[in-house]
């Protein structure tokens, strides 16, 4: 789905396009994302946290909406180390826990 250029007809042409093909892989900056609304999403990847936990979850929450989804929906943020205390900070500000994983 190219970005830049689309229009909001072409940008909705598109995304119902994305609904009715099964499945799907859309990759969009956090502004493009932006009032998407693919309720069967069950994977969202940051790439980068956005500034506040605000939203953190209005991201994450795209994935598996009621009564849409009744599988497991999981949110990856692919951080550095440093970048660790931001979504800890989102954790306590949401109560919510994050399972860790490192890689070195």
């Amino acid at each position: 789905m190219p970005g830049n250029n689309f229009t909001g007809k072409q940008r909705a042409e598109s995304l119902a396009n994305v609904k009715l093909g099964g499945d799907y892989l859309l990759v969009a900056t956090d502004i493009a994302a932006s009032g998407v609304d693919l309720p069967d999403m069950t994977y969202i990847y940051n790439f980068d946290l956005p500034k506040d936990a605000v939203n953190y979850l209005r991201q994450a929450g795209r994935t598996g909406r009621k009564p849409f989804s009744d599988g497991k929906c999981f949110v990856t943020s692919i951080i550095t180390s440093e970048e660790r205390f931001v979504l800890q900070r989102f954790e306590n500000e949401l109560m919510f826990h994050c399972e860790s994983y490192c890689c070195k």
